[in-house]
């Protein structure tokens, strides 16, 4: 997970974006011969501007593509590995955000929801609230995360079936990204194994330096993990002893989300 330090707090404009990205995207899905820029304005009710600087970045990203004759925008093949069909059905992001945001008001440290990508061995950020603090950790949509050292990346893979997680864990290849860094992979299922027992994973400087994350599951109806949603601050805040309260924070409003997936949308 690449970070950026700042200094001072910024003004959260990704939800607009978010929010009309996803719109966006979950059009092109219902039209897979594609649309003109005119044609998801009139869908979505939206300026012509906005939908072009929206789709625009979409095309930069790789999530979307725009044929240079017919100008039509059709999802790309790199949104199919993220699996993000199943996030489409289950409308993940806009259930879980009212969660996230009471989760970064209660905790003030940067929060994220991501999904895993098992054909290449990472994670994705889908979601993502800024830090209320003059100094902290910002993560952004789209941006990927190693799964052995990443409290993220641990509660992904504590509760894949085990077929499932053999598969995943032959893709990576456990670098070391600090000392502290899990390099192993039977150091690897211990710690997912912990993931499972206690409902929650942490990476204390396992990832970077200085920073401490605290991530839980989010499960289907099945109880089948389909995201994860996390908090990331420096480790004088989000400290070694303040781990297991910071978990059972995140633990249920994962577990609050993964009700409102089996809730029928209204």
């Amino acid at each position: 997970m690449k970070v950026l330090q700042e200094l001072e707090p910024k003004l959260d404009y990704s939800v607009p974006s978010l929010e009309r990205g996803m719109a966006i995207m979950e059009l092109l899905a219902r039209h897979p011969e594609g649309l003109s820029l005119v044609e998801i304005a009139q869908g979505l009710e939206l300026t012509n501007n906005s939908i072009f600087r929206t789709g625009q970045a979409l095309v930069q990203m790789g999530y979307l593509r725009r044929d240079a004759e017919t100008k039509r925008f059709t999802l790309s093949r790199k949104l199919l590995g993220l699996g993000l069909s199943t996030v489409h059905e289950c409308n993940i992001v806009e259930r879980a955000y009212d969660s996230l945001r009471q989760l970064r008001n209660q905790l003030k440290e940067a929060i994220a929801l991501g999904t895993l990508v098992p054909e290449r061995g990472v994670g994705v950020i889908l979601a993502a609230l800024d830090h209320a603090h003059l100094f902290g950790y910002v993560l952004r949509i789209g941006m990927e995360f190693e799964l052995h050292c990443s409290a993220p990346g641990k509660t992904l893979l504590a509760h894949l079936p085990e077929p499932e997680l053999s598969e995943v864990l032959s893709r990576m290849s456990f670098k070391r990204l600090t000392p502290h860094s899990i390099t192993s992979q039977s150091a690897f299922r211990a710690e997912l194994e912990k993931a499972r027992q206690v409902g929650y994973a942490a990476d204390v400087e396992e990832y970077t330096l200085g920073a401490i994350c605290v991530a839980a599951p989010i499960l289907d109806v099945f109880g089948s993990v389909v995201a994860t949603i996390w908090t990331m601050g420096p480790s004088d805040r989000i400290t070694r002893e303040r781990v297991p309260e910071v978990g059972e924070r995140i633990r249920q409003s994962a577990t609050l989300i993964s009700k409102k997936l089996s809730e029928p949308m209204i």
